[in-house]
């Protein structure tokens, strides 16, 4: 089809690539909110030893609590397993490395992984990193009881808010 003389094009509506919040504290808020909404979606089951897993016997996806964010805020479909090469997942590894780290009680590792400790700080990662929540998480995890676990998560999203991280 022409119009006076040029080519139309016609395009796709453009979709920006999703990506996590900036500051941990954010990004392990919004990872706990997809993993409620993955605990209430058929399409997903709940597996902390895997990121975005789909699995065939059971016709459903395997996420953790990063793979909770892979699904419902990245849009990874539940029937493709996790690439870490491919978009969106790619742009966004970093934080949701972090947020791995994160889930296992691991908080002071995801806060230096992104170099964000400023002077001053080290208080603060020392406290959350001691904490019991963290203590709990290294020990115990989802399947150790699934409501503890997610207030530990809300707490240490809280407290790394707090903070500025």
């Amino acid at each position: 089809m022409t119009l006076h003389g040029t080519n139309l094009i016609i395009l796709e509506e453009f979709k920006p690539m999703a990506a996590l919040e900036v500051s941990l504290g954010a990004a392990v808020s919004q990872a706990l909110s997809d993993l409620e909404a993955c605990e209430t979606d058929d399409k997903y089951t709940i597996n902390q030893n895997v990121w975005h897993a789909w699995q065939a016997d059971s016709q459903t996806c395997g996420v953790c609590l990063s793979g909770a964010t892979i699904a419902k805020t990245l849009g990874v479909p539940h029937t493709e397993s996790v690439d870490f090469g491919k978009e969106p997942v790619k742009a966004n590894y970093a934080m949701l490395d972090r947020i791995d780290d994160v889930q296992r009680g691991k908080v002071s590792d995801a806060i230096h992984k992104a170099e964000q400790v400023r002077e001053g700080d080290g208080w603060a990662v020392s406290v959350l990193s001691q904490g019991a929540d963290c203590k709990w998480l290294r020990a115990n995890g989802y399947d150790g009881d699934p409501e503890r676990f997610k207030a530990a998560i809300r707490s240490i999203a809280e407290q790394l808010t707090k903070v500025g991280l």
